[in-house]
């Protein structure tokens, strides 16, 4: 997960379909399978949060990039691999699935429309397991740091995670050491249930990770 700040104070994270939460604001437009949202992250400061789609690829792919690159201990895949992986590939990630639509990536755009913050949400199609889901890739570009972007875009992803049917869980992991990570993420409901010691090896050094729950019933 992205290294944040944490600005304001708890959030109680059970909302649901048309309650509005701090910092969010609802816009009547609509942007591929999500609603677009202003984010209210200061006085006369805001940012778009929508869901992202195959255009939003160069711009997913390089905001990921620089994710890897500055914090590749918060993050379980590799600044390589993803060098490695073309602007397509990048766009099969955001690509929708009518089959299983329940996956999606959130971004949040200035007002210069850069996008400098994103987080995603995955959810497994097995029978067994479809009852949970995972945060990953959580960012938020350096100069936008303590603004408040990673809140909206953790509580924006909730909200819209809640409403999939048939959904119980949602699961994060956070470096160990990462406190101010695992802060915000206690502020919004989630609960440590475990440690998974050398989860990452970075650099040939061994990184712990905090495994954390959101309930929803």
């Amino acid at each position: 997960m992205g290294v944040i700040r944490v600005p304001g104070q708890a959030v109680e994270p059970r909302a649901r379909r048309g309650q509005k939460l701090p910092y969010l604001e609802e816009e009547g437009r609509e942007c591929s399978a999500f609603p677009v949202h202003t984010a209210i992250v200061r006085e006369n400061e805001r940012v778009i949060i929508r869901g992202l789609n195959e255009a939003d690829a160069p711009a997913f792919r390089a905001l990921r990039l620089r994710a890897l690159h500055e914090h590749p201990e918060a993050f379980g895949a590799s600044y390589e691999d993803a060098l490695a992986t073309p602007v397509e590939g990048m766009a099969a990630r955001l690509r929708h699935d009518d089959t299983w639509p329940y996956n999606f990536v959130l971004g949040a755009f200035d007002n210069t429309d850069a996008l400098i913050g994103m987080i995603g949400f995955m959810r497994q199609s097995g029978e067994k397991v479809r009852h949970k889901g995972a945060i990953w890739g959580m960012y938020v570009a350096r100069e936008s740091v303590g603004l408040g972007m990673g809140r909206a875009l953790m509580e924006r992803a909730i909200v819209e995670a809640r409403q999939q049917p048939g959904l119980e869980q949602i699961e994060l992991t956070v470096v160990s050491t990462n406190e101010a990570a695992r802060h915000l993420y206690q502020s919004v409901g989630f609960i440590v249930y475990g440690v998974e010691p050398q989860a990452l090896k970075v650099g040939g050094e061994y990184v712990d990770e905090d495994l954390m729950v959101l309930r929803l019933l």
